[in-house]
């Protein structure tokens, strides 16, 4: 308090140093959202759609996801990226990735964009809800943890299962910088070794 009785030294400390920590930490700390590689490399961001904890992070790569929740993942290198997933599924359920949508148009209709679905009874392509190819020896083995790989590149997104090419898809959808996750009502999942990479450098 100085001599006209006022507080100046208190605002200066909320002012420049509480605020700015809210700021910097406050998105960390929302309930829906966390961030994964946030160790130096660059962060992505996920946010649940779904019920509280229902997904959730396990250490720096990895997370979970409970049986029938949703998912957006941010990447941060630009529309044209790929992104790896080691994915272990639960039950008898499967996994659903989503290219070309963005979180609103996702929100609004989950069927938009590019789906490639990975599950118990085999794999799907579908555009736009809209199904391009199913892959029957393509299974997902509960709690076998297998390496999903995704790829924007111009007018084409490619699927890796294993190390295995499995697909290039010419599309007219334009390319964004998300991947949407999707677990069935079957059996959730673990997702680890997440990381993404830029195709092009900048």
């Amino acid at each position: 308090m100085n001599e006209n009785g006022s507080n100046d030294g208190l605002y200066v400390i909320l002012a420049f140093v509480v605020v700015p920590i809210i700021i910097v930490f406050g998105k960390k700390i929302t309930p829906d959202e966390f961030t994964l590689n946030d160790d130096g490399r660059t962060s992505h961001y996920v946010r649940n759609l779904s019920a509280l904890d229902s997904v959730a992070p396990l250490g720096n790569d990895a997370m979970t996801m409970a049986q029938g929740t949703r998912a957006t993942f941010l990447q941060p290198d630009g529309t044209q990226f790929k992104s790896q997933f080691y994915t272990a599924v639960n039950g008898t359920g499967g996994v659903t990735f989503t290219l070309r949508s963005t979180e609103n148009d996702y929100k609004r209709d989950s069927t938009r964009g590019i789906s490639f679905t990975y599950s118990t009874t085999g794999s799907e392509l579908r555009e736009n809800g809209r199904l391009i190819q199913r892959f029957d020896t393509i299974r997902a083995v509960p709690g076998k943890s297998e390496r999903i790989l995704l790829e924007n590149n111009g007018r084409y997104t490619m699927i890796t299962v294993g190390c295995t090419r499995i697909l290039q898809l010419p599309t007219q959808l334009p390319a964004t910088e998300y991947v949407m996750l999707r677990t069935d009502a079957a059996g959730g999942a673990r997702l680890s070794r997440v990381n993404t990479a830029p195709l092009y450098s900048k």
